[in-house]
């Protein structure tokens, strides 16, 4: 998900303000907890572990892959209850775009994280079904984690009713109105991805969010393609 993305980068770059190259030392514990790294174990080995104990990497590299590496319910833990975090102002002055005003806010996004979880698996999973059943108290959750945290790109809660599987030429449309930088060149800001690949992630989410089922997807190249000439269209008027 976008606002997955989104948390990543915001969180890299508003704990690498404050500590920098330390950042790593200040988190070590929290990748350490073995609640935490058990929950990486494998036949083939453990990748926290493996980063962490890595000699030919920096400890800024590490950092660095270690939050790229955790799912995203650990990385929301960080967020909301690791204190090298959630007690830092300057941290959380960067990090939200806006800031919660009190305890009941920020408790507020602890208790929604568990639903931010849900929606993510069901989305990886394809489990369409419970996507349904939970539809409106999945996009409330995303709806409030995006105000906070100001994933400007993402705004799906405003276009979710596009109608029952709407054209590939109607989804651009409306993504092309609230989020026109995506159909510039280059990367987008915030973002560690490249324009395209960042539309075509977003696309598929609205996609979903409409009624379109993982099997009958457009291909990227037919949404690349219809971009292009929805480019071209608004720039020759």
């Amino acid at each position: 998900m976008s606002l997955e993305i989104t948390i990543r980068t915001k969180l890299l770059n508003s704990v690498e303000a404050v500590y920098g190259t330390n950042s790593f030392n200040q988190f070590k514990s929290f990748f350490l907890n073995k609640y935490v790294y058990r929950e990486y174990d494998t036949r083939k080995g453990n990748r926290l572990l493996k980063i962490i104990n890595d000699n030919q990497v920096s400890d800024n590299e590490k950092f660095v892959r270690l939050i790229n590496s955790i799912y995203l319910s650990h990385l929301l833990d960080l967020v909301l209850n690791y204190k090298q975090f959630y007690l830092n102002q300057e941290i959380k002055k960067t990090f939200y775009y806006v800031k919660p005003e009190n305890d009941k806010g920020y408790k507020v996004l602890s208790e929604k994280r568990i639903v931010i979880k849900n929606l993510r698996n069901d989305i990886a999973h394809f489990n369409f079904e419970n996507f349904v059943k939970n539809r409106k108290e999945y996009l409330d959750a995303l709806c409030l984690f995006e105000t906070y945290i100001g994933c400007n790109i993402c705004k799906l809660h405003s276009l979710t009713e596009l109608g029952y599987k709407p054209t590939i030429k109607d989804i651009l449309t409306a993504l092309q109105n609230v989020a026109p930088e995506l159909f510039l060149s280059g990367k987008p800001e915030g973002l560690n991805r490249d324009r395209d690949r960042a539309l075509l992630e977003l696309f598929d989410d609205l996609a979903i969010l409409n009624g379109y089922d993982c099997n009958d997807l457009p291909s990227p190249w037919s949404i690349l393609r219809q971009k292009y000439e929805l480019t071209r269209s608004t720039v020759n008027h």
